[in-house]
């Protein structure tokens, strides 16, 4: 009985999946961080701001544009795109979960 033996990856190959993982991880860090920045400068966790923000993003049918965002919140429309990619980030991780979970038999049927 003969064992197939691993490939042993190369520092440079080991260093540079490292790397990639952490440059992802570091956007994500840093995306998350300059999200909480907007949320504090435009105090948007009020409660009628949150409130807003929830129907705005829930009752369009075809999407919210960064300048609408930016004008209804008084934003920069740079930070309005940071703000609404990171939405994005968040919906699609939950929707992966989900699909995750159905996978795995752990989603409960209606």
């Amino acid at each position: 009985m003969g064992k197939k033996s691993k490939r042993v990856r190369t520092k440079q190959e080991t260093e540079a999946t490292m790397t990639g993982e952490l440059k992802k991880e570091d956007q994500y860090a840093l995306h998350k961080k300059e999200f909480d920045r907007i949320i504090a400068k435009y105090k948007l966790d009020d409660p009628k701001k949150a409130e807003g923000i929830a129907e705005l993003l829930t009752n369009q049918d075809s999407g919210v544009s960064a300048p609408a965002f930016a004008e209804k919140f008084g934003m920069q429309v740079e930070e309005a795109v940071v703000f609404l990619e990171w939405i994005k980030v968040g919906i699609k991780f939950k929707e992966e979960a989900i699909d995750t979970a159905k996978k795995a038999g752990l989603s409960k049927s209606s």
